[in-house]
């Protein structure tokens, strides 16, 4: 959540530099060549997946509302639950999950908290902070809490706090660990990695699915923390709409691959959201899981 340190994050790497450049003075040819790595992945047609993070209490109280309108608009979201809300939501989330709703594990100790007027959120936890050997047990106690509260083992994961746990040997780490406990999937790479090296990587142990960039700014994430509530924004509602719409057009006229996220609590009373990835639902599917099988031409 914690926008600013991800975009230093990102911003650090020396093999970014060409991207940022090109990303200011020439984004659509940013996209006309991810089009083309869409195509050498096997991608026949555009393909949409919108997931959430379930990262506040806030998130338990509302997510059967946001559930039932983008189900019914054709857009069925894949969750990332920590094990914590998971327990403590246990009702809610199995009824979604009952529902053939696609959760991920998004380890086990609750990351954030938010007061009651959604003005401050604050972040704790972070993997980059805490050292491998925690990592690796909240990825486990997360693992166990999905499987005791939905009955089910997960598929795929996400790491808390998108984008902070970004550098290769972080990456390695994360893919062994994931590998070990019998996982197919991870998205928790920022949109470099989807302009870098297309629209997913198999080299790291599991599928990794990079986050989408914005059309206009490809290297920036498009997400509803950072063009609603993010205190460093320099976006705003407005441009978030402006960005799915823009995105929509490409989908059309080319495949592309496009992995949206946000929070539950962050869209359920955004009328503007829905109505904005509505015109993304003809390339909506249900899951990663679906994406695994495609394999490059």
């Amino acid at each position: 959540m914690r926008w600013g340190r991800r975009l230093r994050t990102l911003l650090s790497s020396p093999s970014a530099a060409p991207y940022r450049i090109l990303g200011k003075v020439a984004p659509d040819s940013m996209w006309r060549r991810y089009a083309d790595q869409c195509r050498q992945a096997g991608l026949e047609r555009s393909v949409f997946v919108l997931s959430f993070d379930c990262d506040t209490d806030l998130d338990i109280r509302v997510v059967e509302g946001v559930h039932e309108r983008l189900v019914n608009m054709g857009i069925p979201p894949v969750y990332a639950v920590p094990g914590e809300l998971l327990e403590r939501g246990s009702d809610t989330y199995r009824r979604i999950a009952a529902a053939a709703a696609e959760f991920m594990n998004h380890g086990y100790v609750q990351h954030t908290t938010v007061d009651a007027g959604r003005t401050r959120y604050v972040s704790s936890f972070s993997y980059d902070e805490v050292g491998f050997e925690r990592v690796a047990t909240d990825i486990e106690e997360g693992h166990r809490a999905h499987e005791r509260v939905l009955g089910r083992l997960p598929k795929g994961f996400r790491t808390p706090h998108f984008g902070e746990f970004q550098r290769p040997h972080q990456l390695r780490f994360l893919h062994r660990t994931l590998r070990s406990l019998g996982y197919r999937y991870s998205s928790s790479t920022v949109p470099f990695e989807a302009f870098r090296r297309g629209p997913w990587r198999d080299d790291l142990g599991v599928r990794e699915f990079p986050v989408t960039g914005c059309p206009d700014w490809p290297l920036s994430v498009l997400d509803t923390w950072g063009f609603r509530f993010a205190p460093d924004k320099m976006v705003d509602e407005r441009d978030f709409v402006r960005q799915i719409r823009r995105l929509g057009q490409l989908m059309e006229t080319t495949p592309l691959f496009v992995n949206i996220y946000g929070d539950p609590s962050q869209v359920y009373d955004w009328p503007e959201f829905f109505e904005a990835v509505a015109g993304l639902s003809p390339f909506a599917v249900a899951s990663f899981d679906r994406l695994l099988e495609v394999r490059p031409r």
